[in-house]
């Protein structure tokens, strides 16, 4: 995905927002014009309807800028939901058209749906029966309960169908960071096997040779079984650097490939590489990006991302590596993650720390000029 796309992506999150909180203000005041005359009909009806087109209003903003975070959400709706239909009932009671006291109940139930994982037709169809009743009871009019069960379920249908398609967008989005996690798994892979089948391959025509020796020259097949315990060691150490992201990587490639892999996931990522590294603290900072990266397609809906490296002869290099929604707290709590980055920096003479903010998460790497 380009970054013309991911922006287009923000752009849709931002209208699916916007269109549905005025779903919500635009259904509160079609049932505010037409409130009835009894007083108490009239302040029941518009005090249920304020809190359902308060509550459903924060129920798709949650849903859709903070879909991990909608635990709490379902039970709030349940009272919203209470209120809802004693809005409906009450503007019925009170002489009020069928339209547009309909949509109260419509709007709460969109709302529950659009954050409780339940099946939505099922659902549907069940509230499409509690209206229809409701509204037959009300009114003695078993016609009119089946025409509102009818527009409960258009109006139901109708709202969702703005979520549906940020959510086809989103699914859109996750597949792609899937994808982008993979590839570098088969890198990761092929890196692997590059290193283990030419060390292999030595190794085994070393040993044949060391055993055809063994019986005529036994100094030399003691020669060449050193080297061939040499080869094992050296393999295992660059097995266990590609295992841990230590094999050397420019800076530079490591940057490109983050943003490459960040866009590709739908993440709008920009690169403000201003300064270059000692060749000696790259790897530690490649590795900083490495993890920066996989915990963002990993751990966190960000759309848009910055990278930023500056140098300082008094203060060393700066890394910094900031998106636009903050990680779940286990995305830093883990052994191999952040953590561990850490010591090995700290060990290095330098820092790196990570900050949560609702708006946003920053990783900042600080390593020491040792050129002075």
């Amino acid at each position: 995905m380009t970054a013309p796309r991911a922006a287009g992506r923000l752009a849709l999150r931002h209208l699916t927002g916007v269109s549905l909180v005025a779903v919500c203000a635009i259904v509160a005041g079609l049932c505010l014009a037409d409130l009835p005359e009894s007083p108490l009909a009239a302040w029941t009806a518009s005090v249920g309807m304020s809190l359902t087109a308060v509550a459903a209003a924060g129920a798709f903003l949650v849903a859709v800028y903070r879909p991990a975070r909608y635990r709490w959400i379902g039970p709030v709706l349940a009272p919203a939901g209470a209120a809802s239909l004693a809005a409906c009932i009450a503007g019925q009671a009170g002489g009020g058209d069928l339209w547009p006291w309909v949509t109260p109940p419509a709007l709460a139930a969109a709302a529950a749906l659009a954050v409780v994982p339940v099946p939505r037709v099922p659902a549907t169809l069940v509230g499409a029966g509690v209206v229809a009743v409701a509204t037959a009871a009300t009114t003695a009019d078993w016609w009119r309960g089946i025409t509102g069960a009818v527009a409960f379920a258009c109006c139901v249908a109708a709202t969702l169908a703005q979520m549906w398609i940020w959510e086809m967008a989103e699914r859109a989005r996750r597949d792609a960071a899937a994808a982008a996690v993979g590839a570098e798994r088969d890198r990761f892979a092929a890196e692997l096997h590059d290193i283990q089948g030419h060390s292999l391959q030595v190794i085994v025509l070393k040993s044949e040779l060391a055993a055809r020796l063994a019986a005529t020259d036994p100094d030399r097949a003691v020669a060449e079984m050193r080297e061939v315990e040499a080869l094992a060691r050296d393999a295992l150490r660059d097995s266990r650097d590609v295992a841990r992201g230590l094999r050397p990587v420019a800076l530079a490639t490591e940057i490109a490939n983050a943003v490459g892999v960040l866009t590709a996931a739908g993440i709008a990522c920009h690169a403000d590489q201003i300064a270059a590294a000692p060749v000696r603290q790259e790897r530690l900072l490649a590795l900083v990006v490495r993890e920066a990266t996989t915990n963002m397609l990993r751990h966190s809906t960000a759309t848009r991302a910055t990278i930023t490296l500056t140098a300082d002869r008094g203060t060393g290099v700066t890394l910094t590596v900031v998106n636009d929604a903050p990680l779940q707290p286990s995305a830093t709590g883990d052994r191999g993650g952040l953590d561990n980055l850490a010591g090995r920096i700290a060990t290095a003479g330098g820092s790196l720390t990570w900050r949560r903010e609702p708006d946003h998460f920053q990783v900042t790497a600080r390593l020491q000029d040792t050129t002075a």
